[in-house]
């Protein structure tokens, strides 16, 4: 099976296109992470607490 919007070879079991990330199915959508993402300077700390 081909992506409909970039031509890229793809599985006939892939949801989403690995290319371009389009949906393959009809009914598919995008989902996206609604859990916040840490600010750097949490992970710097972090790094730091571990390292030492």
């Amino acid at each position: 099976m081909f992506c409909h919007q970039c031509g890229e070879k793809v599985s006939d079991q892939a949801r989403f296109c690995p290319q371009c990330g389009v949906p393959l199915r009809e009914g598919e959508q995008e989902t996206y992470c609604s859990v916040p993402v840490s600010r750097p300077e949490k992970i710097d700390s972090l790094f730091k607490y571990v390292l030492n």
